[in-house]
């Protein structure tokens, strides 16, 4: 467990999507074992009453649901459909996404995150079945 504190922290939301550079090193003695690298966005999110807040401020979700395919490719990241994706979501004014019936790769939580847009992110339980139904 580690706690980080940034003075004067700009927060990440969409319109300004503030990114700050984390390194999180393992060390033995002098030795680097492991070192990892990401790009983090500080910000808080809450619901009081019927109001979704994000850093305190309501917030009104402005989106679609999205699936992860394309007419060439089919289904799967591709970096330069998500990149052209993420124009278009700008272009009319959209703030989020949810991720259709699975979790989305790793990129593209980061272009999100860069871009300035919010997931609704599905679980990993699609075509599980609960109880004898």
């Amino acid at each position: 467990t580690a706690t980080i504190e940034v003075a004067n922290a700009k927060l990440w939301g969409p319109g300004h999507p503030h990114l700050y550079p984390l390194t999180v090193t393992l060390h033995d003695n002098d030795t680097v074992l492991d070192r990892y690298t990401l790009d983090i966005g500080i910000r808080t999110i809450a619901v009081a009453g019927d109001q979704l807040l994000l850093n305190g401020e309501p917030i009104f979700l402005k989106g679609f649901g999205k699936h992860e395919d394309f007419p060439i490719h089919g289904r799967g990241m591709n970096l330069p459909v998500a990149v052209r994706d993420a124009s278009l979501f700008h272009w009319l004014g959209a703030n989020s996404y949810r991720t259709a019936h699975y979790p989305y790769a790793e990129e593209a939580m980061d272009l999100a995150d860069r871009e300035g847009i919010l997931i609704i992110d599905e679980i990993p339980a699609v075509s599980l079945q609960f109880g004898d139904g």
